[in-house]
């Protein structure tokens, strides 16, 4: 992993920073993937992720978070990805949180880049409305 890219680290929701170390390659759901453990610099939230990255196409399949206190706490998967504008992304994610025995599964049907938003579309005082926007004619 390059830490001036920080692909891995990237790859998520949540900025990890920290430092990257690569474990080794593994099998992880049928594939060769790589094995990377970040422990980020602020780690109150998460004492280390494991991400597997398959070898081939140099995307992430999985990344385990651990609370605090070292305990596995949450294990996403990528279940699909597509490629947008010349860009893998993920368009299928779900979240397990083994602590708690709930999921969360993001399921996206379409990807655009660069278009342009209008401003007054962030404004807080209009996002419950803003799905009214033309910007999402059409959308689903």
């Amino acid at each position: 992993v390059d830490p001036e890219s920080n692909i891995v680290a990237r790859a998520g929701l949540v900025g990890l920073g920290g430092t990257h170390t690569l474990l080794g390659t593994e099998k992880k759901t049928g594939k060769d993937a790589y094995k990377v453990q970040t422990v980020p610099a602020l780690n109150w939230y998460y004492s280390k992720v494991v991400t597997w990255v398959d070898v081939k196409s140099m995307l992430p399949i999985e990344r385990d978070y651990f609370d605090p206190a070292g305990m596995l706490w949450k294990v996403e998967t990528i279940d699909s990805v597509t490629v947008a504008d010349g860009a893998p992304v993920a368009i299928g994610v779900t979240m397990k949180d083994v602590q708690t025995k709930t999921q969360t599964t993001l399921a996206v049907t379409g990807v655009k880049f660069d278009v342009e938003l209008p401003d007054a579309l962030f404004d807080p005082m209009n996002l419950p409305n803003a799905i009214a926007s033309p910007v999402f004619a059409g959308v689903e």
